[in-house]
Formats: structure tokens, C-alpha cells, sequence
């Protein structure tokens, strides 16, 4: 489909993904779902297909830059939702479009971390700093089942290391 969707407008193409986007905000789990599996499926492909010299592709970054703080919203709401929604929340399918979304860009990674780490005290910003460490560190750069399934696990305990320390 995103061939498709490749043709329309950037103003338009953006509004689809920031739809996306505030899906990952409702309160009904199969909707926070399905967004997250869209944002996965449009950084998937951006990640598989960024060097190709598909037309396709072209148009998909052109749109995607139009907007430079698209990726850091997408970012920012996925961690927000992972870090501060109740205890009860299904956060595995948040996982699967933040691995794609930190392999396309390091510059929302790193702008979200120092984000969320300027909002702590200095004590909180170093355990911050190494949490973030260990979720990424010796991560493959790729989109495959085992890296995915490893940066799941790892995603499980960030997520539990700093909802302890993190005033919430």
C-alpha cells in the first residue's frame, strides 16, 4: 500500500502517520496496536529500502522529511506510552516500531534521550544514561526475528529498571 500512498501529498501522507500517531494514545488496546504495527510497517520499510533507488522509496523519505521531528514525536509518544502508562499495559507491540524507528534514526534516539534525561536530577540522569546504554548496546542493525525478540527483552527490563528509580 505504500506504493499508494507514496503518490499522495507530503502535507497529506504526514497527517495519515500523525494519525497513526495519536492512535498510540487511545485507551483501547487493538487501536494502540494497530497504529504501533503501521508506524512499524512504514520504518520497516524505510529501513529495508533506504538505499534502493526505488521511486517509491524516494517519495516515502522526501515525506518523512518534510517533517523532521516526525520520527521524534513517534518516538518520544512510544516511550512516553512504555515509561508512564499503568502497570497493566501491553507494551510489547510499542517495541516492535521503536526498534525500527532507533535504527532509521539515531538523531530522534538521541534527541529523546537527552529529552527525558533534562527532565530528571543528576542522580536519575546518569542511571537514565545507563539504562539507555545497555538497551541498545551490541544490537544488531537489523530488523530480523532474534534481534527483535532481543531488543524485546531488553525493552522489558529498561522499561522495569526505570519505572523503579523514575518518579512516576
Amino acid at each position: 500500500h505504500l506504493e499508494v500512498l507514496a503518490l499522495l501529498d507530503s502535507k497529506v501522507f504526514l497527517q495519515l502517520v500523525m494519525a497513526n500517531h495519536d492512535g498510540l494514545q487511545n485507551s483501547d488496546p487493538t487501536i494502540v496496536s494497530q497504529c504501533a504495527s503501521s508506524i512499524d510497517h512504514l520504518a520497516t520499510y524505510i529501513f529495508l529500502n533506504m538505499t534502493r533507488p526505488k521511486e517509491t522509496v524516494q517519495r516515502v523519505m522526501m515525506h518523512m522529511q518534510s517533517d523532521p521531528d516526525c520520527f521524534f514525536h513517534l518516538m518520544n509518544t512510544l516511550f512516553t506510552s512504555l515509561l508512564f502508562a499503568g502497570g497493566s499495559t501491553n507494551h510489547w507491540p510499542l517495541t516492535r516500531p521503536l526498534l525500527s524507528l532507533i535504527l532509521i534514526s539515531d538523531a530522534a534516539y538521541i534527541a529523546y534521550r537527552s529529552h527525558l534525561s533534562s527532565s530528571q536530577s543528576p542522580e536519575n540522569q546518569a542511571k537514565l544514561d545507563l539504562e539507555f546504554t545497555r538497551l541498545t548496546e551490541n544490537l544488531g542493525r537489523s530488523l530480523e526475528v532474534t534481534n527483535r525478540d532481543k531488543f524485546t527483552q531488553r525493552v522489558t527490563i529498561f522499561r522495569a529498571n526505570v519505572r523503579a528509580f523514575m518518579n512516576l
